[in-house]
């Protein structure tokens, strides 16, 4: 029905020209139309604004009589995100694919932005004469994706990566060792009474605590390490190209700065931890879980050996 008003209605028979052009700066999009070679033949309002906004040098890089295909293909000295959009590019052009679609980071020294991409063929009984090509601007959406998986990855009270987000990040150094031949090291973290301080004090207190002992974990690490929440008052920090033999100095430093917080004496109680370190050799082929748990083991007889060193020690009171 559509095609039969446009092919007889007087405004669209006299004006095609002025209509298309019309068509295309009312869109949102970034439109450009490209002959075979590449050459800009016509552009939008939005495109030619993008241009303006945004050149580097100078907005008639990308008008109308530039070539695109060089365009892109220049900018892949910087940019190799680039070379797949531009090979598809070519590829439309010569007939060889039909509409390409996909996703590209565009950010400014002043913001983050993203954009879909899409190549259309422009087709004269079915012969290829050239494409459209349009970018649209998906940048509230690409944040509120990011944000949601920041959300999904991060343990909501200390922002560190959560246990299954740990997990993962561990598998995937289990598998670059293994390509690669290196070693890195675990160190399981555990809050000694954190339940009586929930019990007693409540557990805001207790979450207060928690994030305290996070903060002093971050300070001592180095930039390559990493720390996850496990659950409740556990955590792993992660050493990548560490062995374990050589983490004792971090661990001194956190030692040191939760001495320096129980002398401060802003909590109701002095934090105490315990802890446990494994390695990951790739000739072991441990999983991810097998790793944590071995640190686990070695945290827990830490724990239990300072029990019985106070049931010792109150013994030895009494008598």
């Amino acid at each position: 029905m559509l095609d039969k008003i446009i092919s007889t209605h007087p405004i669209f028979k006299d004006h095609p020209a002025y209509l298309t052009l019309l068509v295309l700066d009312s869109l949102a999009e970034h439109v450009a139309i490209v002959d075979t070679y590449g050459e800009i033949i016509a552009t939008n309002e939005a495109w030619n604004k993008f241009a303006i906004d945004n050149a580097v040098d100078s907005p008639e890089r990308l008008g109308v009589g530039a070539n695109y295909l060089e365009v892109c293909k220049d900018s892949l000295r910087t940019d190799q995100s680039i070379e797949d959009f531009y090979m598809s590019l070519k590829l439309v052009l010569n007939g060889e694919l039909d509409k390409f679609t996909t996703e590209y980071p565009c950010h400014s020294e002043t913001e983050k932005r993203w954009f879909l991409v899409s190549v259309t063929p422009f087709k004269i009984k079915n012969e290829t004469i050239g494409a459209i090509v349009s970018h649209f601007n998906i940048t509230p959406r690409k944040l509120a994706e990011l944000e949601l998986k920041r959300l999904a990855s991060t343990d909501p009270l200390t922002g560190i990566m959560n246990r299954q987000t740990g997990l993962d990040y561990i598998q995937q150094k289990i598998q670059l060792c293994s390509r690669h031949g290196n070693i890195f090291s675990v160190c399981f973290i555990d809050i000694d009474n954190l339940k009586n301080v929930n019990d007693i004090y409540g557990h805001r207190e207790g979450d207060r605590l928690i994030s305290t002992v996070v903060g002093i974990i971050q300070k001592a690490l180095r930039v390559t390490d990493v720390v996850c929440r496990l659950g409740g008052d556990e955590f792993l920090i992660i050493f990548p190209n560490t062995p374990v033999n050589s983490i004792d100095t971090i661990i001194e430093r956190i030692k040191k700065g939760i001495d320096r917080q129980n002398r401060k004496g802003t909590l109701p109680c002095k934090i105490e931890i315990s802890y446990g370190a494994a390695e990951c050799d790739p000739k072991d082929e441990l999983a991810a879980d097998e790793i944590v748990s071995l640190a686990d083991q070695k945290m827990y007889q830490m724990k239990m050996s300072k029990k019985q060193g106070k049931r010792q020690s109150q013994t030895e009171n009494l008598s």
